[in-house]
């Protein structure tokens, strides 16, 4: 649902607003070496569907994924097979807040661990499988707390921390946190800003009744989308730091949620729209710009018919195509921003030869020499594929990991690590 600002700002006191945001959002993105190739070979760009779970039935959720991720033939074509991610609400307290057209069904129909604020589950099993496959890869906040009375507030800490008890307890570590509905909505954070719209936000306010942060990052959360709008489809980089009011930090990730049109902003996240979304212009200027793109849509929000429709399973088929001719990497969002995060981040040494990954300086979790085994799609353009060498801290890597390449639209060959799998 988008939130409308409370009162006009004067001018004078917004470019005050503005200027603090540099307090807690750094945009500034690193140039990248010359020798680390933007992304895995063959790829020139990577795009990641991000469905956020509102208005999301079981039955929908199966069906929409059973077409994108899977392989089996489905009602509504064969499977495409793509990595594609959904998001996860443990609960649901809405009291009447629609996210879909001519909406009648009770909220407990709606796909959550829990039964409405009850210990009783609900779609637990489904959200477990969910997870396992690869399916579901973000938490869109707890749940569902909006409200008709935007000051009936239901969000307690202590359903925050029945929440990561759970998923903790079903080994179940989200990195991803999406921010989710009106003003209601006191857990959100990270987009705070006084007198604007999202000047409800109180999750990371540890003066406020609704503060979890400290539980949230603790448990292992690291990207944010903080409720900011973004109509830039396609991005040098998604990332940017974000400091919170309480002092912690973590990653910021922009996402594409429209455009403005005159003093409105349009949002193109409804499943109606993802065929506008998903054209050859939008999609070719990612691949020949060597762009990131994560796309903020709704599968559930008016239905099936609208999701899987004609024109939007043509614009899938489209992605598709572009995923295995090689031009862009459709990947669930947990991956693109770990391979955004880690190529701004890696430190190494490439002669052309040999290439020598000494170390990780993330300005989130902090410096380290990692494993082979994290990563995934890093790619350096060498002199000679064939007999290049790859190190990590020294240390020659296992050729399981490695993937060696001939040249690509450079006219240079690389050598990399394999992407992932699965």
């Amino acid at each position: 649902m988008r939130l409308r600002p409370r009162i006009l700002i004067p001018a004078g006191l917004l470019v005050l607003i503005c200027a603090g945001l540099i307090a807690f959002r750094t945009l500034s993105a690193p140039k990248l070496p010359e020798t680390l190739r933007p992304f895995p070979y063959p790829y020139t760009a990577m795009l990641a569907l991000q469905s956020h779970i509102d208005g999301t039935t079981p039955e929908e959720y199966e069906a929409v994924h059973a077409y994108l991720n899977g392989r089996e033939n489905t009602v509504y074509g064969d499977g495409l097979s793509m990595d594609v991610g959904d998001s996860l609400w443990l609960y649901a307290d809405n009291n009447g807040v629609s996210y879909r057209t001519g909406d009648t069904r009770d909220i407990s129909e709606y796909m959550t661990w829990y039964n409405g604020l009850s210990d009783e589950e609900n779609d637990a099993d489904l959200i477990r499988e969910g997870v396992q496959k690869g399916w579901i890869d973000s938490m869109h906040t707890y749940g569902d707390f909006s409200r008709v009375d935007t000051e009936d507030v239901t969000f307690t800490r202590e359903l925050a921390e029945r929440a990561i008890r759970t998923l903790q307890d079903n080994d179940i570590y989200m990195k991803i946190w999406i921010n989710h509905g009106n003003e209601a909505n006191r857990q959100n954070f990270g987009g705070w800003l006084p007198f604007l719209a999202t000047s409800y936000q109180a999750g990371s306010d540890p003066d406020s009744a609704w503060y979890h942060t400290d539980l949230l990052l603790d448990y292992g959360i690291r990207y944010l989308w903080n409720s900011h709008n973004s109509g830039r489809f396609g991005q040098t980089d998604p990332l940017f730091i974000i400091t919170l009011r309480d002092g912690q930090k973590l990653w910021g990730f922009n996402a594409y949620t429209g455009y403005r049109k005159g003093l409105q902003w349009h949002y193109t996240w409804n499943p109606t729209q993802l065929a506008a979304v998903l054209t050859d212009e939008n999609l070719d200027a990612l691949a020949d710009n060597y762009q990131f793109s994560i796309i903020a849509t709704h599968f559930g929000s008016d239905g099936i018919w609208e999701v899987l429709g004609e024109h939007n399973t043509a614009a899938f088929r489209r992605l598709k195509s572009y995923w295995t001719s090689g031009r862009i990497l459709v990947a669930r969002s947990e991956r693109l921003l770990d391979y955004a995060a880690l190529r701004r981040s890696v430190a190494f040494e490439n002669d052309g030869t040999h290439v020598d990954i000494t170390e990780v300086n993330d300005p989130i979790s902090g410096s380290y020499v990692p494993t082979a085994a994290i990563l995934d799609g890093l790619t350096f353009y060498v002199d000679d594929a064939e007999t290049a060498v790859v190190t990590v801290g020294g240390e020659p890597v296992d050729e399981i990991y490695l993937q060696r390449n001939p040249a690509d639209e450079t006219g240079r060959e690389s050598i990399g690590f394999r992407w992932h799998k699965d």
